[in-house]
């Protein structure tokens, strides 16, 4: 029983339904200078290839085929990252990973000397708002930098699941819809689908025409709401607006290994569609090569606003569009910075694609687009020398942890924004190859599916052997103390915790955690340090306001001291199912205050 379980206890004891339209196929008539309305939607986990529009007949996207097909498109446009939270970093700043220095999905906030294209165009005049879906773009990673409005409800989450904070479609787009209604003329939009992400669920009528692929079902269903989305705009969507849509990363679904993705750079993760819609002022047009760090500054082109010199993107229209193809880089630090592996980083000119792991990988993505042929040790054209050189030109990943007494060191890690997990290293391709730990997390997703039977006893030697071949760990570290709290090895648990910590003291999971077995001990005043550190890195973590709430209101005899952390609670969690039964407590704790 979890801390908020037993604290609940004692606390009682006191849609929509329309399908969309799709955008006009003919040009509307469109004022001249620059847009009043800007939209930019981000479907997690979109493949190249999950699209109507990109001829492989995997899925019926008919709203946002009438997008691709009257806009200009990209079928196989490059992420910077194959995360969710990097990645939008990348198409928000038009900066990649090494500059605006967010690495992975927890752990690391945007460089404060970076701007938002939100921040950007507010300067000018534009109203701002985000609807996010997924906590790892929650306003803790510095995205939210520009924006008046920023939405990042997500349900509270569970401390034996791996999956994030997140939230249904349909409950992002009916916020939205909800900001529409009163709206400025003149606005920059930002709407954030975690659909299709894992675990795919699409509800019906897309379970049923896809009940061997999930995922794409879940695909249809993202149309739909994009479709809502666009009837949400009506005409003003049509006229004077620009639409952007893409996805952050791919799906992998079993190619090269690897069932999801974060672990490689492969194009079925690297790749997603990329539409730019502007009726009267883009062609509609099959664009061959472009970035997602590209957005941003096209943003900023459609909007007649200058493009900053520090941006790693460029504009994918206009005039002064350069010609020729920038190389793409990639990469993923998840394995590393949670793990202990390799880094995985890679360029490609979009004919050639290297990638710089232990084990190295070259590819010709021409004759070879299923990359299973690696060149590497074979003789080398001068265009894959060329981005060799460039890609161990690029800036060092960011620094490894060091303990909080190292305050040198603390004190520069801290101004990169990283508490994350991972070990002592030098970047290069040293560390496991990621060809190798794919068996390795497969094994552990195997466990993690353990949990979710609530078959903790089966899970917890399985963890203890991933641990022997990734002892710095905080994660697994984190996750065996949590599956032997379930246990009810109380001291076992307390010193993987503990060891979680010792990794990455910014692991609020192991907090939260110890944070119950301290209750469990009556040891009020140890639980109330361990949530007030989650709230020192993250102020609107859900989990850690209810409980430090719940704990000066019941264990502390504190009930003042309740009230801030359980507002902010609903503020965060307004439709909570406990969410009646505080507001009426707080409100009898304002009336006793009278």
């Amino acid at each position: 029983m979890t801390m908020r379980t037993k604290l609940l206890a004692c606390a009682a004891a006191l849609g929509l339904t329309g399908c969309g339209t799709t955008p006009p196929a003919a040009p509307v008539s469109r004022p001249a200078g620059p847009p009043k309305r800007i939209v930019l939607v981000t479907i997690d986990t979109w493949r190249w290839d999950a699209l109507g529009a990109s001829g492989s007949g995997r899925v019926a996207t008919p709203h946002l085929d009438a997008f691709a097909k009257g806009g200009l498109y990209c079928e196989k446009a490059w992420s910077s990252a194959t995360l969710t939270a990097p990645s939008h970093a990348t198409i928000l700043t038009g900066l990649e990973p090494y500059h605006h220095g967010v690495r992975n999905n927890h752990g690391f906030k945007r460089k404060q000397e970076t701007e938002t294209v939100a921040a950007l165009l507010r300067a000018q005049g534009y109203a701002t708002a985000a609807f996010v879906s997924a906590h790892p773009l929650a306003r803790v990673s510095g995205l939210d930098d520009g924006f008046t409005v920023y939405d990042d409800h997500c349900a509270p989450g569970n401390l034996l699941s791996v999956v994030p904070r997140w939230r249904k479609g349909d409950e992002t787009i009916e916020a939205a819809r909800a900001w529409l209604r009163t709206a400025p003329e003149r606005f920059f939009l930002w709407v954030h689908l975690y659909e299709p992400h894992d675990p795919y669920d699409p509800p019906e009528p897309h379970r049923t025409k896809y009940p061997a692929a999930p995922y794409f079902g879940d695909v249809a269903y993202a149309d739909e709401l994009v479709g809502r989305l666009a009837a949400a705009m009506g005409t003003a969507g049509e006229k004077d607006a620009v639409w952007i849509i893409t996805g952050d990363h791919g799906e992998a679904l079993e190619e090269h290994g690897e069932a999801t993705h974060s672990l490689f750079v492969y194009d079925a993760t690297a790749r997603v569609p990329l539409i730019l819609w502007a009726p009267g002022a883009i062609a509609a047009a099959k664009l061959d090569h472009a970035r997602l760090v590209d957005v941003a500054p096209t943003i900023l082109a459609m909007a007649g606003q200058p493009v900053p010199a520090g941006m790693d993107g460029r504009s994918l229209v206009g005039k002064e569009t350069p010609q020729g193809n920038s190389p793409a880089y990639v990469e993923t630090m998840y394995p590393f910075l949670d793990f202990g592996a390799a880094p995985v980083r890679a360029l490609s000119d979009g004919r050639y694609k290297v990638i710089d792991v232990p084990r190295r990988e070259i590819y010709d993505l021409a004759t070879d687009p299923a990359e299973s042929q690696n060149l590497d040790g074979r003789t080398r054209p001068p265009q894959v020398e060329a981005l060799l050189g460039a890609l161990a030109a690029l800036p060092a990943a960011a620094p490894a942890p060091v303990k909080s007494g190292d305050d040198d060191d603390a004190k520069a890690l801290r101004s990169l924004g990283y508490v994350g997990a991972g070990g002592d290293y030098a970047l290069g391709r040293s560390g496991m190859d990621p060809k190798d730990f794919a068996p390795l997390y497969r094994k552990l997703n195997a466990v993690r599916a353990l949990l979710d039977a609530r078959r903790w006893s089966d899970a917890a030697p399985l963890y203890a052997q991933l641990l022997a071949a990734f002892p710095r760990s905080s994660i697994l570290l984190c996750e065996l103390g949590l599956v032997e709290m379930a246990m009810g090895k109380v001291s076992e648990a307390e010193a993987h915790l503990n060891q979680a910590l010792d990794r990455n003291p910014g692991n609020s999971h192991a907090h939260l955690g110890l944070a119950n077995l301290a209750i469990g001990r009556k040891d009020y005043a140890r639980a109330e340090r361990h949530l007030l550190d989650v709230l020192a890195s993250d102020e609107n973590d859900v989990e850690a306001n209810f409980d430090l709430g719940a704990l000066y209101f019941q264990f502390l005899g504190r009930p003042a001291q309740a009230v801030r952390y359980w507002q902010r609670f609903l503020e965060l969690q307004p439709d909570d199912p406990e969410a009646p039964r505080l507001r009426q407590i707080l409100e009898e704790l304002k009336v006793g205050s009278r």
